[in-house]
């Protein structure tokens, strides 16, 4: 077959491989204008005087060097323009920190309508600290969508700050784990309590690091080491969702098309909520308060099923010699009817109108108009009689009454339906109100409502606020409340509840309800008055005025120093002579000499001497002055041409006084938390300049003394943050007009303590065996106060034995133990009676473990194992291999290469932990692991760059290729002997291993590291370390055989260390080996972890709910426990389980024709590949040439698809422009096709140098 020659070139076949070769493409709009030439968008930074490009990893690197005053401007310089009608943001989905990286402005152009919508940049603030974080340009429907990605994004790049100081101190991954632990604070409630505080402490100890001055690269590692498994490892309450799911059941059974949408899209949309928030209901109340407004919104559904019913059947009647003002009637009503039954929202009482208002128009068919009457009747039923006299409205049912039934009297003549609609207009026009309501303008005229309370009024007629005439009388401390349509607040007007403020949005209808009340759920209060609001467009402006404290300004606004001056417009409209007052927010507000920093909002003065902040209507229209000198300020109405220009001047107010009002002493709650007031002491409160108009420039400075007790924090506010108990000066001062004015004030900040006011006994008598341990049971009152420890007095010596805070049988007998709390405070003592009892019969431990293994074995077994369940095959098939079938394992192994097509990284360069546990669970179920997807994850751990990132990778890099003895070559990165050395590193001089280093250690590391070391424990240089850390693990051992980590018994602590004593053949149950007794001891303590409810384990044993991570890890320490007692093979030892052996190529043989056995950078280069079909039919396959970056992401490809037959030869050639710089690899292989991606043969690689 002639060779083909194929440029990578097309878009839709680089779409369908894109998953597998994690290429990342922007959501686009289909009206967007898109260059297919996706290589071409980039974005550039401008930095002092710089600009700095983009890599081709999508990366913008800022180094220390090249901040100077650190203003810089962000552009995207693509060929993708934003659609009319839509908004180009910026917005920053990276992890924030404003002292690195400050992105000033989200949108890329002026709320001006002049101004072009394409510029295309922000303005970014850098800091000299070390940050890296993701920006998105793209496109949005919301110009004020600052802190949400777009939904069609453009361009995301990565801006990395970078030093080459080699002194500098990165703490940014530390104070990231900060930042995602305090979102788990936010959400507190979600979490188990134990685990808040646990969070709560050790991000406290963080911050208090960060604090510190001369902080060193361990310390930090260190704590990153402490906290990143309480981050990763979050912990959640679980509730009853009982009630809750069977209402869910119930909407599953409804029809949608039998209610109207906007009805049944509550329901969609509250189901969605629940879907969403699911795992993040704070307590019980608030799952029951969420089924409850469900079952509230599936019971407000709005039938149409009837009413669609009814349309049918009036659909086919026809008008014969029926009158034209009856089928007149008939007919509006039928239109009426389907114009409720088409509107999304409409109502029960809209669908029982319409439904009512057809059938009787139907019945009604005659000769006779009765329209007039009709609406007449409408009148009356639509009145609210709470808003009349009692007396006035008390004939409200009889002219009803008399009215309809002339209107269902077909016999009625005219003359009887006109006399009918005239007594309704009599009774209705003697109606007496009984609350009067009016609304006041802005500039306070009086415009009052009509007799059924209706008001019309234009968008410019807003900021006034609606009044009640007299004062009404008030009971059960009900107040005035204005209640606006929530669903029409934005498109059409809302009010301030409390004091009927007028906002008025667009043009349209709406209601306003005047309530007394004082419940916060005021919507379901009664309405007094309806307000029936009607909003129209402004009619044409001929000129305006401008005012200030209701003085017109003729000429320019002076402002003495710093000021917020409220303007009043009045306006002259066509056809009228006087000006009136209007609404200053329906106008615009700019200055000629305009900032263009894009600061959301603010359209000040370039030179900073004038502000024009437009937050909202409250703000805008509002000069905020701030420097001294002169400027233009433009109002502006575009629509009518109508524009006014107002010189401003700003003079200067010198500074006379400075007042630093701190107090003597300050309480603090806790330590790196938000302030609040009783963290910190925010200068706002403490701090003034008098006069407080007065103009300077700079701030005021403070300086403390001892910046190791307090310093100024601006993270969350401007405030002095304490940071450890003590007393420090602080000295305010501020340098201006030639003067120096300082404040000097001492403050003592210590800790609010917890006293502790009596202690309590939980029980009176407690019994004990001979050589059993039990707590004594002391508590404090308050549970949380600061001082927990106790003295304790026995009344004989020899009976008992006092360990921390419990007691140990020694011999029988009685003794007397006095508990007194170590609090001064605290001035009671309780006393607590143990009698000793006859030691016990002896524990059947090894029983105990079978029938727990047993018992959990059907509690985890599963129908399905995916990637991510590992630990848990691993338990099963090392506990009986024939508890997963071979279906169920192949299973998992598809799930796994399902998984990498999706993105997984496995490759040598991904994390090697994911590799590992992968490697140890397919070896388990005898599955090779040498050619996963066409990756050789054995490989992938041998030589991969990121193994020294942490004991983890190290230790379970060996416990993988040990496994099975996996051969590992003997010139790999990692090497058998290497890993060895790797591992010991984490040893710290106590005995212990740490994760990141060997300053830290841990009961789980020092069990991890040993598990790792088991094979080698008779190694020379392997020995001693090993024995160092039985050491330590015996040290650290409590008195029921466990093992604290964070300060506290935990049932994984004592899962790892039983592992690693069974893998190095100690039976934790022989006394001699120091590891406990047959009654106490780390089988007998992981035993204790057992929940009631479940039988699954528990992370601490006084939770309520069983954990995953604990049932998982205590099920297969067990299961090594019970091997070991059976004369098995450890745990991770499965060089007695069968595994599959694959070849490495496949169905497939390629090879390499191209001469060059390795490429050269900038050089276009031909690449020949042939492929052999070794199969025994004829195969459709795709071969495929790729460029490939140092990430493994596919930048540049060739491909044919197309039939081979049996031994068949193709050859395939590619021309591929290599790029000038970058670290790259050209790799070859054939798969199935580009849309099924299955690996059909082995990878060719070519380096690119």
């Amino acid at each position: 077959m002639n060779n083909k020659r194929i440029i990578a070139s097309f878009l839709a076949i680089l779409i369908s491989i894109s998953s597998f070769f994690n290429v990342v493409f922007a959501q686009l709009n289909p009206s967007i204008n898109v260059d297919k030439k996706l290589s071409q968008e980039k974005t550039l930074l401008e930095l002092d005087g710089k600009e700095i490009e983009e890599n081709e990893n999508g990366e913008i690197i800022v180094n220390f060097k090249d901040i100077k005053d650190g203003n810089g401007v962000l552009k995207y310089i693509g060929n993708k323009s934003i659609p009319k009608g839509k908004y180009g943001i910026w917005v920053e989905t990276g992890v924030s920190n404003f002292e690195a990286i400050l992105l000033e402005e989200y949108e890329d152009y002026d709320e001006d309508e002049d101004t072009d919508k394409n510029t295309k940049c922000t303005s970014v603030i850098f800091h000299k600290k070390v940050w890296d974080t993701e920006v998105v340009y793209g496109i949005s429907d919301d110009e004020f969508a600052e802190y949400v990605e777009p939904k069609d994004v453009i361009k995301k790049v990565k801006i990395k700050i970078v030093t080459d100081d080699p002194s500098y101190v990165d703490v940014s991954g530390l104070e990231k784990l900060i930042i995602r632990g305090k979102k788990y604070l936010n959400e507190m409630q979600c979490y188990k309590e134990e685990y808040i505080k646990k969070l709560q402490n050790t991000i406290k100890e963080s911050e208090n690091l960060l604090g510190k001055e001369n902080i060193e690269k361990e310390e930090i590692n260190k704590q990153i080491g402490i906290l990143t498994p309480i981050v990763e490892n979050p912990e959640k309450k679980e509730f009853n969702k009982t009630e809750l799911n069977k209402i869910l059941k119930k909407v599953e059974t409804l029809n949608k098309e039998n209610y109207t949408k906007g009805s049944y899209e509550k329901v969609e949309f509250y189901i969605d909520y629940i879907k969403s928030e699911g795992d993040k209901f704070q307590n019980q109340l608030e799952v029951d308060i969420c089924a409850q407004e469900l079952k509230k919104i599936v019971d407000g559904l709005v039938d149409i099923s009837k009413l669609k019913e009814i349309i049918v059947k009036a659909d086919k009647l026809e008008k014969g010699s029926l009158s034209d003002d009856s089928w007149t009637n008939f007919e509006n009503a039928l239109e009426k009817a389907k114009e409720v039954y088409k509107n999304k929202v409409s109502s029960r009482k809209d669908v029982d109108d319409a439904l009512k208002n057809l059938n009787s128009t139907m019945a009604l068919l005659s000769n006779m108009d009765k329209s007039a009457l009709k609406i007449a009747i409408e009148k009356v039923e639509n009145l609210h009689e709470n808003e009349f006299k009692p007396e006035s409205i008390a004939g409200k049912q009889k002219i009803l009454s008399d009215a309809k039934s002339v209107y269902s009297n077909s016999h009625a003549t005219q003359e009887q339906i006109e006399q009918a609609v005239k007594n309704i207009d009599n009774w209705l026009n003697k109606l007496e109100k009984k609350y009067v309501v009016y609304y006041e303008t802005i500039d306070k005229r009086r415009i009052n409502l009509d007799a059924s309370n209706s008001i019309e009024l234009d968008i410019s007629q807003g900021g006034g606020r609606f009044c009640l005439e007299g004062k009404p009388e008030l009971k059960d401390g009900n107040e005035i409340y204005w209640v606006f349509d929530y669903a029409k607040r934005e498109t059409v007007a809302f009010t301030s509840v409390k004091d009927g403020k007028l906002y008025l949005k667009g043009v349209g209808d709406t209601t306003i309800q005047l309530k007394f009340t004082k419940n916060i759920d005021y919507n379901n209060d009664p309405a007094i008055v309806t307000i029936n609001l009607k909003v129209k467009d402004i009619p044409k402006i001929e000129d305006i005025k401008v005012y200030i404290d209701d003085k017109e300004v003729s000429d320019k606004i002076s402002i003495n120093g710093k000021q917020n001056i409220t303007l009043g417009l009045k306006a002259k409209f066509q056809g009228e002579n006087d000006y009136v007052g209007v609404d200053r927010s329906a106008f615009e507000y700019y200055t000629l000499n305009e900032r263009n920093d894009n600061t959301h909002g603010d359209r000040g003065d370039k030179n900073s001497i004038i502000h024009l902040y437009n937050y909202n209507e409250d703000v805008t229209g509002m000069i905020i002055s701030e420097m001294v000198g002169n400027a233009t300020i433009v109002i502006d109405f575009p629509r009518d041409g109508v524009k006014k220009q107002i010189p401003v001047e700003v003079k200067h107010v010198p500074v006379e006084e400075i007042c630093f009002n701190v107090p003597k002493e300050f309480e603090y709650e806790e330590l790196g938390f938000a302030p609040g007031s009783y963290n910190g002491i925010y200068l706002r409160n403490v701090l003034e300049i008098k006069p407080k108009n007065a103009t300077y420039k700079g701030e005021v400075e403070l300086k403390f003394n001892d910046e190791s007790i307090a310093s100024r924090e601006r993270k969350y506010g401007d405030y002095i943050k304490p940071k450890k108990d003590g007393t420090v000066d602080v000295t305010a001062y501020l340098k201006t007009d030639g003067k120096e004015f300082k404040v000097t004030r001492t403050i003592k900040f210590y800790k609010k303590k917890t006293a502790v006011e009596n202690i309590k006994a939980t029980k009176d008598k407690i019994q004990v065996k001979v050589d059993e341990i039990l707590p004594i049971g002391i508590e404090t009152v308050p549970k949380d106060a600061s001082n927990k420890e106790f003295e304790y007095k026995v009344s004989k010596n020899g009976v008992v034995d006092i360990i921390g805070n419990s007691v140990k049988g020694l011999k029988e007998g009685t003794v007397e133990i006095e508990a007194k709390s170590k609090d001064k405070n605290c001035k009671n003592t309780v006393k607590v009676t143990v009698t000793v009892l006859p030691k016990g019969k002896l524990r059947d431990v090894k029983e105990e473990v079978k029938n727990t293994i047993k018992q959990v074995t059907t509690n985890i077994k599963k129908d399905k194992y995916d990637f991510n369940d590992e630990w848990n095959i691993l338990g099963l098939v090392r506990n009986d291999k024939n508890l997963i079938s071979e279906e169920q394992k192949n299973d998992y192994l598809n799930s796994i290469i399902q998984s990498m097509k999706n993105g997984n990284d496995l490759s040598a360069k991904a994390k090697p932990t994911n590799i590992e546990k992968v490697v140890i669970a397919l070896t388990s179920i005898g599955k090779s692991v040498e050619n996963v997807n066409g990756e050789n994850l054995l490989k992938n751990i041998y030589e991969n760059p990121n193994i020294s990132n942490g004991l983890n990778e190290s230790a379970y890099a060996l416990i993988a290729l040990d496994s099975l003895n996996y051969n590992v070559p003997d010139n790999a990165m990692w090497t058998r002997n290497k890993l060895i050395e790797e591992v010991k590193k984490y040893q710290n001089s106590n005995g212990g291993f740490g994760l990141f280093n060997n300053e830290t250690a841990s009961i789980d590391m020092t069990a991890i590291a040993l598990q790792a070391l088991s094979t080698y424990k008779d190694r020379d240089d392997v020995k001693p370390i090993i024995e160092k850390a039985l050491d330590y693990l015996r040290k650290n051992k409590t008195e029921y055989g466990g093992f604290k980590d964070a300060g506290k018994e935990n049932a994984e602590s004592a899962a790892q260390v039983l592992v690693a004593l069974t893998s190095l053949g100690i039976d934790p149950l022989d006394p001699s080996n120091k590891f406990g007794d047959e009654n106490y001891n780390v089988v007998t303590n992981i035993l204790s972890y057992r929940n009631n409810k479940d039988g699954k384990f528990n992370h601490w044993k006084q939770d309520d709910s069983s954990n995953l991570m604990s049932t998982n890890q205590s099920y297969y320490a067990l299961v090594s426990y019970l091997r070991f007692m059976e004369n098995r093979s450890k745990l991770y030892d499965m060089r007695d389980e069968k595994v599959e052996v694959k070849e490495e190529t496949k169905e497939f043989e390629i090879k390499n024709l191209t001469a060059k056995k390795e490429f050269k950078l900038g050089t276009d280069e031909e690449i020949i590949i042939k492929a052999i079909n070794k199969t025994k039919e004829n195969k459709d396959v795709a071969l495929i040439v790729g460029l490939f970056n140092k990430d493994g992401k596919l930048v540049n490809y060739g491909a044919v698809e197309q039939n081979i037959k049996v031994n068949e030869n193709v050859n395939l050639t590619v021309g591929l422009p290599l790029p000038k710089e970058g670290e790259y690899t050209v790799k070859a292989f054939v798969w199935d096709s580009l849309s099924g991606m299955n690996p059909m043969s082995k990878v060719i690689e070519i380096p690119v140098k």
